[in-house]
């Protein structure tokens, strides 16, 4: 009996101890980011004493240690390690994060070759050689070398007395790539200079990155679409090409000393010579917004969708899905430009805390949220039967065209161009080309700092986004919340924002089918000192974004007695304003259709309960009938036979195809949704104007090329090429 006492005694002694020593106890924990992007790393190893884990998905740690100080250090492939020092007190938490440099070693590769004269080969010593941002000059060998990102790159080389030269060379990480130059000297007494802008023929939009090339001498126009060459006194045969366009050419003569002025204006190519193919490319939706700023909080990314149907042209058309490359490319953009962007560079700092594991930039290349870049190449998708580009990175940028900057900036800056343009172009399997084609691309601004500057400066607030955040987060505060978001660190970084706004509001527009809630997102979100609320207070709302912002608009006393009364029905203020034309279709040209006669107005919608399911089939618009609980004193049209599907995003006119027996897209034929064709907006009749000039359309009275696709010859080959509003109806 003794003997079992002892045991339990024993026993009872040695779990009272291990439960001491668990009591003795803290937590580590943290996360991990990569010093330059902020992007979360998953998979590093953090190890304390004898004690190891491993960062989640979200670069996030923790770890249970006895009270003591460690030394803690944070290692991962790739990457620098880091070691810190942290004290862990009993049953305490204690925080330590890391930030990881890549190593260069794996990112950088070199350029070099040499400079030489090209009459005698001589080496050039101290040519300049320029590749992006980076510069050296030439050994007295005419050597030169330079350590560079992946990527690709317009490396220049200028010497006195030499006329400079530029071409172009891709560095690969750990690689070396060689890029020689031979350079002509000067001879001012022989040379003259030939110059001149390309732009569009339909729009007289410069076209950027055009080529000119005039004998054996070439350049590129830049953003304003200028371009200029020097060239030895002669006669030349010029000419002028660019990805989506028809090349023209034509005769000059330059003069030793003298300018010569010569312009193109080059007209939109759909198919190639032998017109085995019709390229119709479409932007999803009429317009897309962005933020100018992203350090406070989102309410939309930098998000556009391109969708390009191929139609294999015959007797029995067909939709081409295999087989083929579908290529895209912004004109009016590079990586460079966006990464060097005032704006544009804050989403790159910021949009990692916005997008856990987000990298915005990859290998140098921009990248949108969903993979996508400003260049790539499109996927199939059976559903639409298009090429899509899903979420593509488009921002309104600055040209220098004033007759394409027409975006005002509400933060100051100079206008930008709200209606950028996508080139496409088509190969098949061998790389030949067989089709191409260009289309919109819009993307501006929303309306918000119109007013909210203005607002956050009337409260004693500075009159900035910075401003404008703290205001609006304490008057988010004051709402049945609680939430005041100058409070909120979601990182953990130990300041405040960024917020996303769909974090705790459902939001179709981002691509999610519900509110993720923010502790799902950032599980080690901090509550700054002083915070209003607590953590219970933090919890996905019943309310979807669209409810909340527009309700609380339409129905605000502050807002109707000192901004606008008539916001209800005032669209522009908000959708995009900033003198860009979002509804801008064929019904703006030809009716007094408003958006709200489709849409029906603020009022209407919150009574008819079409914000609790935005953007969905069931709530918007479709071409046969105005939105729920909408009555129009507009006929809409007569029903036909579609083929339509729910996507979580958009309606029965985006989401559907109706012509060639339910194969092509309604948007195809007809133009992008609040962009239909005939548009007000001449950059958006470009595509359909190309493709009825390529096929030698004739229209009846009252119509023109700019109208939707209604030429049979769009799908087959050697029909009548009359215009008619009913070809589309045919089901074959």
């Amino acid at each position: 009996m003794k003997k079992i006492v002892s045991l339990c005694t024993v026993l009872t002694l040695i779990c009272m101890l291990a439960g001491l020593a668990y009591a003795d106890n803290g937590k580590l924990t943290g996360t991990v980011k990569d010093a330059s992007t902020n992007a979360a790393l998953s998979g590093v190893t953090i190890k304390a004493g004898s004690y190891t884990t491993t960062t989640n998905s979200y670069g996030s740690y923790s770890l249970s240690l006895p009270r003591a100080t460690y030394t803690v250090t944070a290692s991962k492939t790739g990457y620098a390690g880091k070691t810190l020092s942290a004290t862990v007190s009993s049953e305490r938490t204690t925080y330590l994060n890391f930030s990881l440099s890549k190593t260069t070693t794996s990112t950088n590769g070199t350029l070099t070759g040499t400079v030489r004269n090209a009459s005698t080969s001589a080496a050039i010593s101290g040519a300049t050689v320029k590749a992006g941002s980076a510069t050296t000059t030439t050994n007295s060998s005419g050597v030169y070398a330079i350590s560079l990102p992946t990527g690709g790159y317009s490396v220049t080389a200028s010497a006195s007395g030499y006329t400079g030269k530029s071409a172009t060379a891709s560095v690969s990480s750990g690689q070396t790539t060689t890029l020689n130059f031979s350079l002509s000297k000067t001879t001012t007494s022989t040379n003259g200079t030939l110059t001149g802008t390309v732009r569009n023929a339909a729009t007289s939009a410069a076209i950027s990155g055009a080529t000119v090339t005039a004998g054996s001498a070439a350049t590129t126009t830049n953003s304003s679409g200028a371009y200029s060459l020097s060239l030895p006194a002669g006669s030349y045969t010029v000419a002028a090409a660019a990805s989506g366009y028809t090349s023209k050419s034509s005769s000059a003569s330059v003069t030793s000393g003298a300018t010569t002025t010569m312009n193109f204006s080059l007209s939109g190519s759909t198919t190639t010579s032998n017109g085995n193919y019709t390229v119709i490319a479409r932007n999803d939706l009429g317009m897309h917004c962005a933020c100018p700023t992203f350090a406070g909080f989102l309410l939309l990314p930098p998000y556009n969708t391109i969708r390009v149907q191929v139609v294999k042209r015959g007797g029995s058309p067909s939709i081409v899905s295999s087989g083929i490359t579908v290529s895209y490319s912004l004109a009016e953009e590079t990586d460079a430009l966006l990464q060097s962007d005032p704006y544009f560079s804050q989403w790159i700092t910021y949009s990692p805390l916005l997008f856990p594991g987000f990298q915005p930039v990859v290998n140098g290349k921009v990248q949108g949220v969903a993979g996508f870049g400003i260049t790539g190449n499109a996927t199939y998708d059976s559903q639409s039967m298009s090429y899509i580009a899903t979420g593509v990175p488009a921002y309104p940028v600055t040209t220098g065209d004033p007759a394409k900057d027409v975006m005002i900036d509400p933060l100051g800056g100079p206008n930008r161009d709200p209606y950028l343009t996508a080139n496409i172009t088509v190969k098949d399997s061998s790389g030949s080309v067989i089709g191409s084609t260009s289309t919109v691309v819009p993307v501006a601004f929303g309306g918000c700092c119109s007013c909210h500057l203005k607002l956050a400066a009337a409260n004693g607030y500075p009159g900035t986004p910075a401003g404008s955040f703290a205001y609006m987060g304490k008057m988010h505060g004051q709402n049945s919340s609680k939430i005041d978001f100058n409070y909120l660190d979601p990182s953990g970084r130990g300041a405040a924002g960024p917020i996303r706004c769909s974090w705790c509001h459902w939001d179709p527009a981002m691509g999610e089918a519900s509110a993720p809630g923010l502790p799902a997102v950032w599980p080690n979100y901090k509550i700054l000192p002083g915070a209003p609320f607590t953590a219970a207070d933090i919890k996905v709302s019943q309310y979807s974004f669209s409810d909340v912002l527009h309700r609380f608009h339409s129905q605000d006393n502050l807002v109707l007695t000192q901004y606008d009364p008539n916001i209800a029905s005032n669209c522009y203020d908000c959708h995009p304003g900033n003198n860009v034309n979002c509804y801008r279709g064929a019904h703006k040209g030809k009716t007094a259709i408003w958006c709200t006669d489709c849409h029906g107005n603020l009022n209407q919608r919150v009574a008819a309960g079409q914000l609790t399911q935005p953007w969905q089939a069931s709530t918007l618009p479709s071409c046969f009938a105005p939105a729920k609980g909408i009555t129009s004193a507009f006929s809409c049209h007569a029903t036909v036979n579609q083929t339509t599907w729910t996507s979580g995003f958009g309606g029965n006119y985006i989401n559907a195809r109706g012509g060639m027996g339910n194969l092509l897209l309604c948007e195809s034929c007809h133009g992008s949704a609040h962009g239909e064709s005939p548009s007000t907006l001449a950059a958006d009749n470009v595509e359909n104007a190309a493709i009825h000039t390529s096929l030698g359309t004739t229209f009846p009275s009252g119509k023109d090329k700019t109208y939707a696709l209604g030429n049979c010859n769009v799908c087959h080959n050697n029909q009548s090429n009359a215009w008619t509003s009913n070809v589309m109806n045919r089901a074959d």
